[in-house]
């Protein structure tokens, strides 16, 4: 008596009938139940149940085994995960300290208040200077009228355009500079 798997992973069991000696094949499955001999046509016990209850130990025996290593993969996987998430975490302080201490350090570079007011009086000053009192008109002797004319320099009247500029560009630059400055100083403290 023999016990083999089928392809569909089926155990049979091979046996000699026990009135004709016929060898015979049954699933293990029927073993100590009735059946009949297709050639002497006598009816009989299949035998195997000693086999049976092996083979379906073992069969519980491997399954049994299947579900513990599943349970030690699914523990190995979870202490992985909680070591990746303590690291994760620990990562995460250690990059919102670090993003504190940048904030604090740039509130620190930063030009203080009165830097980008002092610009922006200083470019207002100059602009009004240059644009309304700058003179750019030289005298050029006597006129018909009973006074000196006076007619425009074009050096001074490039002076007078540079001036302009310059005064425009330091206005701005102050206030630009203190609108970066708020924006960026309330940026790095909601990050904070």
């Amino acid at each position: 008596m023999g016990i083999k798997e089928t392809l569909h992973r089926k155990p049979s069991l091979s046996y000699d009938c026990p009135h004709c000696g016929e060898r015979l094949k049954s699933p293990l499955m029927d073993a100590s139940t009735e059946d009949t001999c297709p050639h002497c046509q006598q009816s009989f016990t299949v035998p195997g149940e000693k086999e049976k209850q092996t083979y379906e130990a073992q069969k519980a025996a491997d399954r049994a085994e299947k579900q513990e290593a599943e349970t030690r993969r699914l523990a190995e996987r979870e202490a992985e995960t909680r070591k990746f998430r303590e690291l994760e975490s620990r990562s995460r302080s250690r990059e919102t300290a670090q993003r504190k201490a940048a904030a604090k350090a740039f509130q620190k570079a930063m030009p203080a208040g009165w830097l980008p007011a002092a610009l922006a009086v200083i470019g207002g000053a100059m602009l009004f200077y240059f644009a309304f009192m700058y003179d750019t008109s030289v005298p050029t002797g006597s006129s018909a009228y009973g006074g000196a004319s006076r007619v425009n320099n074009t050096g001074l009247l490039q002076n007078r355009l540079i001036g302009c500029i310059t005064g425009v560009c330091l206005f701005v630059g102050g206030i630009a500079i203190d609108l970066v400055t708020r924006a960026m100083v309330k940026i790095h403290k909601d990050k904070s």
